[in-house]
């Protein structure tokens, strides 16, 4: 968990204006090096599904750059999903471009929000140094926490 909180935060971090200088990684077929797309539009698009009215703000926020990108990712979903049919040698040759555009206009966005005093879930570090609370040891013969009125041994010990 530390681990996937540490990159996490560098994600973040990293992807805090001005942040126009990044690549996207995408993996590569072995057989015959055309990129692999795919999997990164299908994992965003399920990840747009955990917060669906976040995204439903964004979708309505009235920025044509903005809502064009999301759709095309919607698009692409779609396309990956056997959903839609879209010429075939033209999204393997433009998608890998449009995505990290689309990225950008989304980052950029919401990070001048945030500057306007929009909130989005999750702007702090996920790994806070917060500990959790934690009860002091129950005495063998202390009342139970459970609030029966009985000592410890006698109920949850």
């Amino acid at each position: 968990m530390a681990l996937i909180m540490e990159h996490y935060n560098r994600v973040a971090q990293f992807l805090t204006p001005p942040c126009h200088n990044f690549e996207t990684i995408y993996g590569t077929d072995q057989n015959s090096d055309d990129v692999l797309w795919e999997p990164w539009v299908s994992g965003f698009s399920r990840a747009m599904e955990i917060r669906p009215k976040a995204w439903d703000k964004i979708m309505s926020c009235g920025n044509e750059d903005l809502t064009e990108g999301l759709t095309m990712l919607l698009l692409l979903h779609a396309f990956c999903m056997g959903e839609i049919d879209l010429p075939d040698n033209e999204m393997d040759e433009q998608a890998p471009d449009m995505i990290p555009n689309i990225v950008l206009d989304l980052n950029d966005w919401t990070k001048s929000q945030q500057q306007q005093g929009f909130q989005f879930a999750g702007q702090a570090p996920a790994n806070t140094n917060i500990k959790p609370f934690a009860r002091g040891k129950v005495g063998r013969n202390a009342p139970c926490p459970c609030g029966s009125g009985k000592k410890y041994k006698k109920c949850c010990g």
